[in-house]
């Protein structure tokens, strides 16, 4: 169990961080797993195009790197079980060196991220219901939700399943609770698991692909809601991070790696480089991409909308339209014809929330196998 060290704010003073021991470590047998899935990730993955995880990113990266390629397998699990102290989940999440050592010796970052993980609670209840919407006509200011345990006790009995917050790697900040520590993806994880998990029974479906899938928080939740069917694609440095992630919190057994057993897939989240899709001939119900399609290459968006139009009944988009394209062009960009829907995402200010929907027909009993 992790210890907890707390640090003063000027907002909460349940601002704190996971202390966990030096020496501990990931499953030697699952980084072996992981070093071999991310060299034949990076010999299968393609060619994703020039975009900002594949540049500047990738710089930031590359001590991982190095130690993924390592002969040793004790400099890799080293390098795993600690992202605190590199860069492996820089622009996935708030574990990583700068940032991290930002939390621990300044007051304003610690307060700014209070700030976001409260006022996104706050909208997450509102969204599921948990509490009542703001009316901005009735106050000029969203209270900020502050009686954490009552809301979260709320939300298990909306979401149907008890939440907690899992903390499997040292340093990682936000705010102390019963359940956990709630750092700033556990909200957004949450939403975009429960909005997953409401499309999939409006279209009675239970196949999810996530296309780009951060550290792997969303597809827990979804794990836990009950989805035993889910696959994740994306770059193969972010497989090495959900892998990580996944392996730790649910373990070993519970992921799927290229290079492991095809027999091994069945209910296991299978985590898969980009190239993946070229041959794919498997479809889906739902397939999710949030906060990754527009900071892609366009010839890789393209792609993965194309794939989406032809596997999936509905993909489900939550991204800002910030830069060159949005998701809403790549429709006309692919040639393509698709009923859409389209609106603000409550939890999350400038970030647009579409619905693609395909009206032909797709399997939804289809084996969960690679070939």
């Amino acid at each position: 169990m992790a210890d907890f060290q707390h640090y003063a704010n000027t907002l909460s003073p349940n601002v704190c961080s996971v202390v966990r021991p030096a020496d501990w470590r990931l499953d030697a047998g699952l980084v072996r797993r992981i070093k071999n899935a991310y060299r034949l990730g990076l010999e299968n993955s393609g060619n994703p195009g020039s975009s900002v995880w594949t540049t500047t990113f990738r710089k930031r990266q590359q001590p991982v790197h190095d130690a993924l390629m390592s002969k040793e397998d004790a400099v890799t699990a080293a390098a795993l079980s600690n992202p605190a102290q590199n860069e492996l989940y820089y622009g996935m999440d708030s574990i990583y060196a700068a940032g991290t050592q930002d939390l621990k010796t300044m007051d304003p970052p610690r307060s700014i991220l209070v700030f976001f993980i409260l006022d996104t609670l706050a909208k997450l209840a509102e969204a599921v219901g948990a509490r009542s919407a703001w009316n901005p006509e009735a106050s000029q200011k969203r209270p900020t939700e502050t009686n954490i345990e009552s809301v979260i006790s709320t939300l298990d009995e909306i979401l149907g399943f008890k939440i907690t917050f899992p903390n499997p790697f040292d340093s990682e900040f936000g705010i102390k609770t019963s359940r956990g520590i709630m750092g700033q993806r556990g909200p957004l994880s949450l939403y975009q698991a429960w909005r997953s998990a409401g499309i999939c029974r409006l279209i009675r479906g239970n196949r999810i692909l996530e296309i780009g899938a951060g550290v792997g928080r969303t597809a827990y939740y979804a794990r836990v809601m009950g989805f035993k069917d889910y696959t994740i694609i994306d770059l193969p440095l972010g497989n090495v991070g959900q892998a990580v992630f996944l392996g730790a919190v649910l373990g070993p057994d519970a992921v799927w790696l290229p290079g492991d057993p095809v027999s091994d897939q069945p209910g296991r989240i299978r985590i898969l480089p980009p190239g993946w899709i070229k041959d794919a001939s498997e479809n889906f119900d739902l397939i999710v991409n949030v906060d990754s399609m527009t900071e892609m290459s366009s010839k890789q968006a393209i792609e993965y909308f194309t794939f989406a139009y032809e596997h999936a009944q509905v993909l489900l988009s939550i991204n800002h339209e910030a830069n060159p394209f949005r998701v809403y062009d790549l429709p006309r960009m692919a040639g393509l014809s698709v009923t859409s829907t389209r609106h603000g995402c409550h939890v999350r200010p400038g970030y647009l929330e579409e619905c693609f929907l395909n009206k032909l027909a797709r399997s939804k009993n289809q084996p969960s196998r690679l070939p």
